[in-house]
């Protein structure tokens, strides 16, 4: 297990699998560690991370800022409540 990763993290990393071309979305995504450990694992699919508080997604697009590089990684500030997921990103 990765330095800073809880064992819930990590377990849930196992237990969504994703395939190298799935398509990941994270509601509350945080500082953005489970969507570091479900990129990894994408090579031709897309990551997208919804939290409500800028300042974690500002922290997660930090986090992962390879995988911001590689794309399509996105991360967005959202609340459940909006209905407007149009400027989501452009994968979605």
């Amino acid at each position: 297990m990765a330095a800073g990763v809880s064992t819930r993290l990590a377990w849930a990393a196992v237990l969504a699998a994703p395939r190298p071309g799935d398509r990941v979305l994270e509601i509350g995504c945080g500082h953005g560690v489970l969507l570091s450990l479900l990129a990894d694992r994408l090579t031709t699919g897309s990551v997208l991370g919804l939290d409500r508080s800028a300042t974690m997604t500002t922290a997660a697009t930090q986090r992962n800022a390879a995988a911001v590089a590689r794309g399509p990684w996105s991360c967005a500030r959202r609340s459940c409540w909006t209905r407007d997921w149009t400027r989501v990103g452009p994968t979605w």
